[in-house]
């Protein structure tokens, strides 16, 4: 496979690789790792600091700490006093069910997804390793028992000072004490993984390249925690467990519910629509830099069949960088046109239009990019609401 990462510095001096109204796509090719739009002349710098995010910390408890999930390194026990070795394997022995779960999502494809594996081979950061295979040792590549397990059981719930989960449990026959950590059920829970700065802004100045978990809290939902709809309830006869699939964007139903259109109408070759965040506790789109959302229109005749060109509207986070004292580069938010609140948004179209169709999809990456690097990524888009609209 060609050098993903060559070709994007070389994009990137060339002035080829822009994001919505020629602006710089600035941060992580794909994931994590980051390229620069700078001269090697002028180093970025950090801006006057912007407001701290939130802080997550695990929760103490006498002497000891509990753990939250998060990054590699990491400590594991080996073993416990009540049930021996620790391992996934021993995990799924027991709680099929929820093993089951786990199996089918993305936490468990984490490391072994065709999107990542472009994106590592591009780039093999420690960070990617720290967050992708947080059993292994983000200092090495991650062994293949690391890679398979991606974000496993005992990622999440395997601690110094034991097993842990929402509640206090002792042990049963045969089976092991549970340790609690109500923080287990909060935003903290995921925020050491979904919240982070850019790798040449550790500390925070800038924009945060991922920013899910201050999303949230600056949300209408902000009152539920990220679990009410990525890990809803399953009842299984007399009992329940929170989901293991994780819902997130493989999940066309939930994408589907992320947005509200309440009006949509045509006038003098102009489509506008009002659109709000629907079901969903965060900006749409969230997470990496490169997810976004397109809006897109195109005339079409009594038929439905298309009968002009693509007029389209891009939902998305830019980034670009300004000189700052001494000459130094800093990077910035130059746009973010994601849907976080009620807006009208307008598309002007081909004169004589009198009829058109009009989607939002969503996007993992720029189709632009995407062409530019020769990717072909599966599953590029999916298509969140549509319909068609006459004068």
């Amino acid at each position: 496979m060609r050098d993903l990462r060559s070709a994007a510095k070389l994009h990137a001096r060339n002035g080829s690789v822009r994001g919505h109204r020629g602006t710089w796509w600035v941060g992580c090719l794909f994931c994590i790792g980051s390229f620069s739009c700078a001269s090697t002349e002028a180093a970025i710098a950090p801006p006057t600091p912007s407001p701290a995010p939130p802080v997550f910390s695990s929760i103490s408890t006498g002497n000891s700490v509990l753990l939250l999930p998060g990054p590699a390194p990491r400590s594991f026990p080996s073993t416990l006093s009540d049930i021996g070795s620790v391992s996934n394997a021993v995990c799924a022995s027991c709680h099929a069910e929820v093993a089951a779960e786990w199996e089918g999502s993305l936490h468990k494809k984490s490391w072994q997804n065709g999107y990542f594996s472009r994106s590592y081979a591009a780039e093999p950061q420690e960070a990617c390793r720290a967050c992708h295979a947080p059993e292994g040792d983000p200092d090495r590549e991650p062994t293949h028992d690391a890679q398979r397990a991606g974000v496993g059981c005992i990622t999440c719930h395997l601690t110094p000072e034991g097993i842990v989960g929402t509640r206090s449990l002792p042990a049963a026959k045969g089976g092991h004490a549970v340790v609690a950590n109500p923080l287990l059920s909060t935003p903290s829970a995921c925020a050491a993984c979904h919240t982070f700065p850019f790798l040449d802004d550790p500390a925070q100045h800038g924009p945060m390249q991922q920013d899910t978990i201050a999303e949230h809290l600056r949300s209408p939902a902000a009152d539920k925690p990220c679990q009410t709809c990525h890990m809803p309830t399953v009842q299984t006869g007399r009992s329940s467990h929170r989901d293991h699939t994780f819902q997130v964007q493989g999940n066309a139903a939930m994408l589907k519910g992320a947005v509200a259109v309440e009006d949509v109408h045509l006038e003098t070759n102009v489509l506008r629509m009002t659109v709000r965040p629907a079901d969903i506790g965060h900006a749409f789109p969230t997470g990496d830099v490169f997810r976004r959302a397109e809006m897109r229109a195109w005339p079409i005749n009594s038929g439905g069949q298309p009968i002009g060109s693509v007029s389209t509207h891009v939902i998305a986070r830019t980034f670009g960088v300004h000189k700052g004292p001494g000459g130094t580069l800093a990077r910035e938010v130059v746009s973010d046109t994601r849907i976080v609140d009620r807006r009208t948004i307008q598309l002007t179209l081909p004169a004589g239009t009198k009829r058109a169709a009009w989607q939002i999809v969503w996007q993992r990456l720029p189709p632009e990019l995407a062409n530019q690097l020769g990717v072909t990524i599966p599953n590029q888009e999916s298509i969140v609401t549509e319909g068609l609209v006459s004068e």
